[in-house]
């Protein structure tokens, strides 16, 4: 089965009569791909399922490769559409001995697929299952949770490397189940971006983040900031920008006092977009963020296109600040790239004194990290450092 990934964000933004020409231009491309003995149909939404028989010892991976390689052709009206998808295999008689769990088990596996970071493909393994029926679960529960105690936002510190001085905190979303107890974050955001969840989970954030932050001013910090965490799948969403400006209004907030973090592969899937999205939020006086640089394939051309205030270092290179001449200076050239381009600078990831020590000789101006403070409650961030 082959799940687009794109198609609800060019419906958002070009109309549904283009995300409509798109399902029939990946259609008529998927024909030309198959054998003639091949089979394609469409299972509903933006997915398709393709069935064909496969000689001897051969596998699906190619094929599977060629399809997603042909994604990236589709044109509407003469207009490039950026589509991906995530493609799942099941094969006969391994996986099933019924079209009908043929099917469900090739989902499955598109899901993982989607997982492992989308435009990929995955086959189909046992142990999915028991992931899946989990994640259904999971889900389910999810869209009970929102609006309720179960979600919550924990907050971890950042410090000025020259005063020790709370300069703000990251927020981080929490879901304490009322079964399973603490579900991980990571999985939190899974779920929601598989299952488009992201933009209602991702203005539920916002909106707390700022609600709180308004809070802490009342309470006499007005020099402290919020960083939220921006996905890749809220980058896509053209009513992000209004999202924004209308929670910063609705909490009374000044928005320099919102720092929005978007991660260097986030830009990357596409680059012209995101950075005229990332342009309009800044406008609006909003900070932005580039999380976990030095990671990205392409840091230096993206950074001087991006509006950016601050960057924030990767943990991989402050983790082996102790012991690695290589990423001392490799961290040593990012804050100077940041402060030539008048950016502040965050070391994240300290966990050691000596880290937070060589970061702060480094010319770090912000240090985040365990050895600094763990993500907490927002009662509990006001009664350590307020």
């Amino acid at each position: 089965t082959l799940d687009l990934d794109e198609v609800r964000h060019i419906n958002s933004a070009f109309g549904p009569q283009a995300g409509d020409a798109v399902m029939v231009d990946v259609a008529e491309q998927l024909r030309r791909l198959l054998p003639d003995e091949g089979l394609v149909g469409r299972l509903g939404g933006d997915q398709y399922v393709i069935a064909l028989p496969l000689a001897g010892d051969a596998t699906a991976a190619p094929l599977a490769e060629r399809i997603l390689i042909a994604l990236n052709a589709v044109r509407v009206g003469g207009r490039d559409m950026r589509v991906t998808g995530s493609l799942g295999v099941a094969l006969y008689p391994a996986h099933g001995d019924s079209t009908a769990q043929l099917v469900v088990h090739a989902e499955t596996a598109t899901r993982h697929a989607k997982l492992a970071g989308r435009n990929t493909h995955a086959q189909f393994a046992e142990w999915m299952s028991v992931d899946a029926e989990q994640d259904q679960r999971l889900l389910e529960d999810l869209h009970k949770a929102i609006g309720t105690a179960q979600l919550t936002l924990h907050y971890q510190p950042r410090v000025r490397a020259d005063s020790d001085r709370v300069s703000g905190a990251e927020a981080l979303i929490r879901w304490r189940h009322p079964v399973h107890g603490p579900v991980p974050s990571e999985r939190v955001i899974r779920l929601a971006e598989q299952n488009g969840m992201m933009d209602v989970i991702g203005l539920w954030v916002l909106d707390e983040a700022c609600r709180q932050i308004r809070c802490w001013h009342d309470a006499g910090h007005a020099d402290w900031q919020v960083s939220d965490n921006l996905s890749g799948l809220q980058l896509d969403s053209p009513r992000l920008v209004e999202d924004v400006r209308q929670v910063l209004q609705r909490n009374e907030l000044e928005p320099s006092r919102l720092v929005l973090e978007v991660s260097e592969n986030a830009v990357t899937r596409d680059a012209d977009a995101a950075v005229g999205m990332l342009r309009a939020i800044a406008a609006l006086g909003v900070g932005i963020s580039i999380d976990d640089f030095g990671t990205g394939f392409s840091s230096l051309l993206q950074l001087r296109r991006l509006p950016a205030t601050e960057i924030k270092i990767d943990r991989a290179f402050v983790v082996a600040l102790e012991d690695s001449d290589e990423d001392v200076v490799v961290v040593s050239a990012i804050v100077a790239l940041g402060h030539a381009l008048n950016m502040e600078v965050v070391a994240k990831g300290i966990e050691t004194s000596g880290q937070r020590t060589y970061a702060e000789r480094l010319g770090c101006d912000h240090l985040q990290g365990h050895q600094l403070g763990r993500p907490v409650s927002a009662e509990s961030f006001m009664r350590l450092y307020g």
